[in-house]
């Protein structure tokens, strides 16, 4: 049965599978790796293609990287409008002559 598991070691999503069950990992963007032999990503937007597939470690994780990937607004700020400070620039930077 493929399932989606985290490796802390190397900060990796992989997808344990059968070679005939690769279908979906490959689909979602997962690289190869040969040396372990599995297929994984580092990036968990690229796992939650998958997420169906995990353990409840895995579902976690990914909810709250989804969590953390979402820009959030203040509600008191969203609706005014926020004034921009002007630029400081140094004097230094203003003159092209050598003092």
């Amino acid at each position: 049965m493929p399932k989606l598991l985290f490796d802390p070691l190397a900060y990796q999503f992989f997808y344990r599978c059968r070679p005939e069950d690769s279908t979906p990992a490959i689909a979602a963007g997962f690289g190869w790796d040969p040396i372990r032999r599995r297929y994984y990503t580092e990036d968990p937007m690229v796992a939650i293609v998958l997420a169906s597939r995990g353990d409840d470690y895995v579902k976690q994780l990914l909810a709250d990287a989804l969590e953390t990937a979402v820009p959030r607004k203040r509600p008191e700020a969203a609706g005014r409008r926020q004034k921009s400070a002007p630029a400081v620039v140094p004097i230094s930077m203003l003159s092209n002559s050598v003092h």
